[in-house]
Formats: structure tokens, C-alpha cells, sequence
């Protein structure tokens, strides 16, 4: 049965460092190949909106991942994308401002998010069962952020 590894640099980053453009997600394929180089380099759509599509978090805070990184990323090759061999891609995650209009990525989380990564077998080369990527990739909320306004203020009593 196929499997994938996750690897990289993603794991266990905060939303502030999630999208400083020098995070990745690297996925490793065993008893698997990523569909062939010629297609998998074909424009702005398929393989590369599978492999993009493929990271989606488990919560939907409206500054979350699937909202604020996404969604926003319509187009993949906003997000560099490599097919490094038959079983090894890189998703480089973009730049917070990598929008040419000038907007920013919103992401900001106030609590932890876990992205699952689940591989369409339309990125594949054989027809096979979506693969699910060991293991989920944890984001952490700013620290100073998470859990905001929990805290009793303690004041002197004179």
C-alpha cells in the first residue's frame, strides 16, 4: 500500500513564521510516483493545484490557513512547487506579501491548527486511493496571541 512522509521546515512553526517564505512542506512517496515531470509542470492547474490543495487544516478560524493561506492562493505557482524526483515534492509556502497588487496574507490564528496533507491520486502516475501524510503538520498560535484575554489581571490593594 502507498504511503507518504512529511518533512521539512512547516512543522511546529507560528503563524508569523509560517509565511516568512522560507518554510516548506516536503512529501515523501513510497510504493508511489508523483504523476510524470511533463505533466506535473503543466501551468497553473492540475498536479500543482492537487499537491497545493492537498494541505488543509483542521480548524476554519477566519484568519486560519484554509481562509487567509488557501484560499488565497489562487493561483499554485504563487507557491513554488517542485516535482524534485518520481516520489519527492517541495512546497516552498509563499511570502506573506507575494501578492504583485500590494495585498498581504492575513494569516493569524488564535489557537493551534494541525494541516492534514491528503494526496488526490490525480497527482499521481497510477490510479490508486488518495494518500493521507504522515504526520499532520502542527501550527502554532503566536504565542503572545494564543488564548488572549484568559489571563486575571492582578492589582495592588493599598
Amino acid at each position: 500500500m502507498a504511503s507518504a512522509v512529511i518533512t521539512g521546515t512547516l512543522q511546529g512553526q507560528s503563524d508569523e513564521v509560517a509565511t516568512d517564505g522560507t518554510q516548506t512542506v516536503i512529501i515523501t512517496l513510497t510504493d508511489a510516483e508523483w504523476e510524470t515531470e511533463g505533466n506535473f509542470n503543466i501551468g497553473a492547474t492540475g498536479v500543482r493545484d492537487d499537491v497545493w490543495n492537498s494541505l488543509l487544516s483542521d480548524k476554519s478560524e477566519a484568519k486560519g490557513w484554509n481562509a487567509a493561506v488557501r484560499a488565497a492562493v489562487i493561483e499554485p505557482n504563487n507557491a513554488d512547487i517542485v516535482r524534485n524526483s518520481a516520489t519527492v515534492v517541495t512546497v516552498t509556502i509563499p511570502d506573506e506579501t507575494f501578492f504583485g497588487s500590494g495585498q498581504k496574507l492575513d494569516y493569524d490564528i488564535t489557537n493551534d491548527e494541525n494541516l492534514t496533507v491528503t494526496i488526490p491520486d490525480g497527482a499521481l502516475s497510477a490510479i490508486q486511493p488518495d494518500i493521507v501524510a504522515t504526520p499532520t503538520i502542527r501550527l502554532r498560535a503566536a504565542r503572545h496571541r494564543q488564548n488572549a484575554g484568559t489571563h486575571t489581571q492582578v492589582k495592588d490593594l493599598i
